[in-house]
């Protein structure tokens, strides 16, 4: 079906009449416009639409038909905010990049859904994957990943690395007790850990756990009384980090392990030989990469043998000595001989060290050196 517009014609729709199907045209050119707060859709028929500049888009306004289709490309980096008025796939902003794809839903009300996200870069957007830790043979780290050193990122930078790592729930303060309880689920946390929420101050940190109980590090952590909720952060804060940043896991020269569960433990690695409690998120164990031997690393044994100290005279049980004339201990004539005279002969010696320089034992696993990262992004 076609229209006679302008001296040519334009394709209007299809129509098949073999089944009498309908197949409208999507299209009808590309329109431009600006970023800003609210980008009014309504201000342009054509579906496809790049938007430029870098300025943080809230929503696309109220004037589009309710259940229009937009299909978005990108020119540039800005932030696609999650709201009522715009809902993101995952809750969480989105950072776009020249070249992107997207394509959104008038919901009504100037409320609109972003149905599809295409990165140019080919990365999907995967809630899921943050907080991962990737090896790679990565000449750069990736978009989307920080390097794992421990560093302290921004919270506000961040929302959705913040949300993975830390746990969020509630707990019952006695002001000037140390001690919070209620707690539905300890599991994984441990010694170290900063602790936010009401009543509770700055730079607190958990001392020790139970099963329903946190303790924090003072008594005088805990400044009111009452039942609120409290975020414990798994990564603590970084390095040189403050309440406004959120850790992320130093993986350097370190291999990952399992961590233990308290319902179904396996104690595979044990405080013993893994130098820490299995149980608890982001812990590390043994730093050392090799281990001085001690006597006891050594295997139980029992020497043997004899030492032989002189050569006894007459009999063996009761030795024959023959004195000197007037040496002590015995003032007797020379050649007086004491044959029933019984004595105790002992012996001392001392060992000379053979061979080795006490070099300590290696205990490295073969291990392939790779670049680590952390997925920070959605």
């Amino acid at each position: 079906m076609k229209r006679y517009v302008n001296g040519g014609w334009a394709v209007e729709s299809a129509l098949d009449p073999s089944d009498n199907s309908y197949v409208g045209v999507v299209g009808g050119g590309i329109a431009t416009l600006a970023s800003a707060s609210t980008v009014d859709f309504g201000s342009v028929t054509q579906a496809n639409v790049t938007i430029t500049g870098s300025t943080t888009i809230d929503g696309f306004g109220s004037s589009a038909p309710i259940g229009v289709v937009k299909f978005l490309t990108f020119g540039a980096a800005l932030t696609l905010t999650h709201s009522s008025s715009l809902k993101i796939p995952g809750g969480y902003p989105i950072t776009t990049a020249a070249d992107d794809l997207a394509t959104v839903t008038h919901l009504g009300s100037g409320a609109w859904k972003v149905m599809h996200y295409t990165r140019a870069s080919g990365v999907p957007i995967d809630v899921s994957a943050v907080g991962k830790i990737e090896y790679g043979m990565f000449e750069q780290v990736p978009a989307l990943h920080q390097a794992g050193y421990g560093q302290a990122l921004s919270r506000s930078a961040y929302p959705a690395f913040l949300a993975k790592v830390t746990r969020a729930q509630n707990g019952t303060r006695t002001s000037g007790n140390a001690t919070l309880t209620g707690v539905v689920n300890t599991d994984g946390l441990g010694a170290g850990m900063p602790v936010e929420g009401t009543g509770i101050g700055a730079g607190c940190t958990i001392a020790s756990v139970s099963s329903s109980s946190i303790t924090l590090n003072s008594s005088s952590c805990v400044t009111s009384s009452g039942t609120a909720t409290m975020t414990v952060f798994l990564t603590g804060y970084g390095s040189g980090g403050t309440t406004g940043t959120v850790g992320v896991p130093d993986c350097r020269g370190r291999v990952m392990a399992g961590r233990d569960l308290i319902e179904s433990p396996a104690n595979r690695l044990t405080s013993t030989y893994f130098g820490a409690n299995a149980t608890i998120f982001n812990v590390t164990g043994s730093s050392s990469e090799s281990h001085q031997i001690s006597t006891a690393n050594l295997p139980p044994y029992t020497p043997s043998g004899s030492i032989a100290v002189g050569t006894n005279v007459g009999n063996p049980i009761n030795p024959i000595f023959t004195t000197p004339g007037g040496a002590s201990p015995f003032s007797a004539p020379a050649g007086s001989a004491y044959g029933s005279l019984p004595i105790a002969i002992s012996a001392t010696f001392t060992g000379t060290p053979q061979g080795g320089t006490n070099t300590p034992l290696r205990t490295v696993q073969p291990t392939l050196i790779a670049q680590c990262v952390v997925r920070v992004v959605p």
